[in-house]
């Protein structure tokens, strides 16, 4: 009996030393390698795809600087980036988040409001931090949460919008948006402002965001065209859309009513690839003189050089939301280095706000409001002009300004 229980502990004590072996050998893995793994969920494919690709080199660009910088500095930790393409659909973001999330991952990059809306609530029950480049609907601020966002909400978007259309002569506006939650809320953001300046909005034309029949959808905006009886001039279209957007602008002439209608748009719109990609929408972009507002970015010699190399990547314009995705990691780093443990993720929540305030980056200040989102901002209104002969860009023509206190205004190049 003694020979039995001799050797049941002797088995016991075994097992735990090889646990506290095994517990040990981890520790001084994550001491020695010091990793800090980052997930970004982008849209690769879909219907906001056309982006993707240049915010998931923002990002790659971003943690090279970062982990170069940390090196630089002496301290030994490294940021290792995990890319999942979110294919533009919430479900799929959420999907992707979770398996990423028992692999290890606590810190997760993500895209549009949409996909945040869709993430938030399931990462905050978890503790996951989640930090959008590109989120802005304000219903997603919320104070308190785990969910932090590299841009303003929309309610300022929604303001220089009213303005710049006021600025430009217009009287009566057709807002079209996408049946998600950015094209809902921005686009009732715009029509209070719209008509605190006493202009005139329809009935929003709504479509899905996997429409396909983009006739009908032309036909119903020029119905609503048809309903305002002013001058053409007067009247403007506003679409609240993604990459279909050139399906909208490729029907835009269809129908009669809709010759010489001026087109305005936000900032998933303004210095979108799918514009200049193809000659026909270019054009037609340039036939109804769309014009769009979009996050303003400061000059300064590391924007000179991000942007020249990753214009170098697309080939055209800059996109300013993979500038607000390029200091990301950034951002992280100088609000890790001021903790007494950069991989407690309960003491990175906590100090994030405060923390973000100590950082500057490609876009400026990086400072959180209490809800998490960016603080300081102001908005550039581009143009799509022919540059010469059936060439077309997108032409930089004025700034939304804002003092505090005071109202905003437009400020022509």
């Amino acid at each position: 009996m003694k020979g039995k229980f001799y050797v049941v502990l002797v088995w016991v004590l075994s097992l735990s030393l090889l646990i506290f072996v095994n517990g040990c050998s981890i520790q001084e893995t994550q001491k020695d390698t010091n990793v800090i793994k980052l997930a970004a969920l982008l849209p690769l494919s879909g219907g906001l795809g056309s982006k993707g690709e240049i915010r998931k080199l923002a990002i790659e660009m971003g943690v090279e600087d970062t982990n170069k910088n940390w090196e630089e500095e002496g301290l030994d930790l490294q940021f290792e980036l995990t890319v999942e393409d979110s294919q533009s659909d919430p479900e799929v973001a959420l999907s992707k988040a979770k398996k990423l999330w028992e692999e290890g991952h606590e810190i997760f990059i993500a895209g549009s409001s949409a996909e945040v809306e869709s993430i938030q609530p399931w990462a905050s029950e978890q503790g996951a931090i989640v930090i959008s480049y590109s989120s802005t609907s304000p219903t997603l601020g919320i104070e308190g949460d785990s969910v932090f966002r590299m841009v303003p909400d929309d309610t300022e978007q929604a303001k220089a919008l009213a303005n710049l259309l006021a600025y430009e002569g217009v009287y009566a506006v057709v807002p079209v948006y996408r049946n998600d939650i950015y094209g809902s809320e921005l686009t009732k953001q715009f029509t209070e402002e719209f008509e605190s300046l006493h202009g005139t909005v329809t009935e929003p034309v709504i479509y899905q965001p996997k429409e396909t029949d983009w006739e009908l959808v032309s036909k119903k905006i020029a119905n609503a065209v048809k309903s305002l009886e002013m001058e053409k001039e007067r009247i403007a279209v506003v679409p609240v859309a993604f990459d279909e957007i050139a399906d909208m602008l490729r029907n835009s002439d269809k129908e009669d009513s809709m010759d010489g209608i001026r087109w305005f748009g936000t900032d998933t719109v303004t210095l979108s690839p799918v514009i200049l990609d193809d000659e026909e929408i270019a054009q037609k972009a340039s036939q109804v003189n769309l014009t769009g507002v979009t996050f303003g970015i400061p000059d300064s010699t590391l924007f000179n050089t991000i942007q020249s190399e990753l214009e170098t990547f697309t080939e055209g314009p800059f996109l300013p939301d993979a500038l607000f995705a390029y200091d990301i990691p950034g951002m992280l780093a100088s609000v890790m280095n001021q903790l007494k443990d950069p991989f407690d993720r309960e003491e990175l929540m906590n100090n994030m706000i405060e923390g973000s305030a100590t950082y500057a980056g490609v876009t400026g200040w990086t400072a959180l409001n209490e809800k998490g989102d960016r603080k300081y901002y102001h908005y550039d209104i581009w143009e799509v002009q022919e540059d010469i002969e059936d060439s077309y860009n997108w032409i930089q023509t004025a700034k939304y300004l804002r003092n505090p206190g005071l109202p905003g205004y437009i400020s022509p190049n």
